[in-house]
């Protein structure tokens, strides 16, 4: 996250890891100022969450970034990952015309929201067989998604 306070030149972010308990609830496990990208300012984050005894849990979920990813991976080399939903989806839309967007987002919310990975993934095998033909690059992105459930 970023907030608009300039510090100099160079603009820090603030670096947050939130936990999700087993009842859905949300919880901000940790905070810290650095630089969004950089792997050597994420690497403080999770390796002070492993000094304090807070084991890994599968999945991590996150954005893209690959600052995030590479520190997790040098911190727990352990912990699977995934991309967020939220972002995958503002992908996938983008690959399809404005028009069929508001009826595909139902579709792809439909991925998320199945009750195990079973379910997931025959609601992929569901948007293929109704996309496939007209978005191929979009159907490849969404089969290339690794469901940790």
């Amino acid at each position: 996250m970023y907030f608009n306070v300039r510090l100099g030149e160079n603009r820090l972010a603030c670096l947050v890891i939130v936990g999700v308990l087993p009842g859905g609830r949300k919880e901000v496990i940790a905070l810290d100022d650095g630089y969004c990208k950089a792997t050597e300012s994420w690497t403080s984050v999770p390796r002070n969450l492993k000094h304090h005894g807070l084991p890994t849990q599968e999945p991590a979920v996150g954005d893209g970034n690959l600052g995030f990813w590479a520190a997790l991976r040098q911190v727990h080399s352990e912990a699977q990952d995934q991309r967020c939903w939220k972002h995958k989806i503002a992908n996938l839309l983008d690959e399809l015309i404005r028009q069929l967007q508001p009826q595909s987002m139902e579709t792809f919310h439909k991925i998320t929201k199945a009750l195990d990975r079973e379910s997931a993934l025959e609601e992929i095998t569901n948007c293929s067989e109704e996309y496939g033909a007209l978005y191929p690059k979009a159907i490849e992105t969404l089969t290339r998604i690794r469901i940790v459930c």
